[in-house]
Order: structure tokens, then sequence, then C-alpha cells
């Protein structure tokens, strides 16, 4: 004995309606996609001293005395770049300032984890300025949002420090990315390439 289905009838109105509604929804959301993920666009940011192409996916924030890209994740250090303005003392000599300024800096980032190593360091003139120190550097750290006595795995994160002086002004200019996330760092490679401060 074999049983067959048999479709009697056309369709009812509710099931073309139920199959507009979808490719209503369906098309909808393709739309709002392209609205929502923007391409990598230009931004001057610091009245106008800093300039980078930022990547489809970054958010940016922005205050008097620094700036901010990073690309949105969960579970993992973001993808970020940061350049933050440092007031320069009256009379104080630059080389001394650069030295202090470096030796802050680098303890502040090792304080920021644990392991931290240095993996090369050195002095360039870079981002169209007029000279940069730069090191960059590999720390482990938790994840974001444990706490103390969580059963987490470390992550290593792997980054740069550079001190730039320009025209009379000094930026402190960060990365960092999770080790492990190799789309991240190529991003954050060519913001670093596409990095300038004016004059």
């Amino acid at each position: 004995m074999t049983t067959a289905l048999r479709i009697v009838g056309a369709p009812r109105f509710a099931d073309v309606g139920v199959w507009m509604a979808a490719a209503l929804l369906l098309g909808s959301s393709a739309a709002f996609g392209r609205v929502a993920g923007p391409d990598s666009h230009s931004l001057d940011a610091l009245g106008g001293d800093v300039h980078m192409n930022v990547p489809a996916g970054y958010s940016m924030t922005e205050d008097a005395d620094g700036v901010s890209v990073q690309r949105p994740a969960l579970g993992s250090v973001a993808p970020s770049l940061a350049v933050r303005r440092i007031a320069l003392p009256a009379g104080t000599d630059p080389a001394l300032f650069r030295d202090l300024e470096l030796t802050r800096i680098e303890r502040a980032r090792a304080d920021s984890g644990v392991g931290y190593r240095t993996l090369e360091a050195g002095d360039t003139a870079t981002f169209g300025a007029e000279h940069s120190s730069f090191s960059r550097y590999a720390v482990v750290r938790d994840p974001p949002l444990s706490v103390a006595g969580d059963a987490v795995m470390p992550i290593v994160v792997v980054g740069m420090d550079a001190l730039v002086m320009n025209g009379g002004a000094a930026y402190h200019v960060s990365t960092e990315v999770d080790a492990s996330d190799e789309a991240g760092a190529a991003q954050l490679d060519m913001l670093l390439q596409s990095l300038r401060f004016d004059h």
C-alpha cells in the first residue's frame, strides 16, 4: 500500500502573505547591512592634526586630547589604535622629555598584564612627523570582562607604543590586538601606514 500526498487547490492568501513578508524582511536586512557597514573612510582628528584611513567596521571616539578607533570584539582584545596628545612642559629638554615619557609608557604597559616583553624598539621618522621612538611588545592578560578567580585562558596581546614628536607637540600612538587575530593585525598595520601628523 502506498500513500501519496496530493496538494489540492491553489495557494491560499495566507501562504502568499507569508512568502511576501519573508522576501521583504530579507531585502530590508540586506539594505540595512549596506547602510550600517560603511566603507573605509578618511578621519581627521584633534583639530586636524591627525589624519588616518579607518577600515569599515571600526568605531571612533574622540575627546580634546585624543582619538581612538577600534573594531568591536566579544571575548577578546579588540584591535585598536589610539593617539593621545601629551603636554610638553615649558623649558623641558626634548631629549630628556622623550626618555622620561618612554619610560613612563613602558612601565604602564608592563603593569597592564604579566610577562611583558619588548619585541623590537627603535627611532625613526615616520607618520609624516619629525621624529618617533617606538617599541613593539607582547604581554599576557586575562580576557576582557573576566574577574579574578575565573577559570579562563589568558590572551597574548601584541602591540606598539610610539612617542611622536612633531612641530613642538608630542603624541603617544598605541595599538593592541590579540596575537591570534591575524586579520585585526593586518588592519592595524594599514591604519598605521595611513596615519599622518600635520606640522
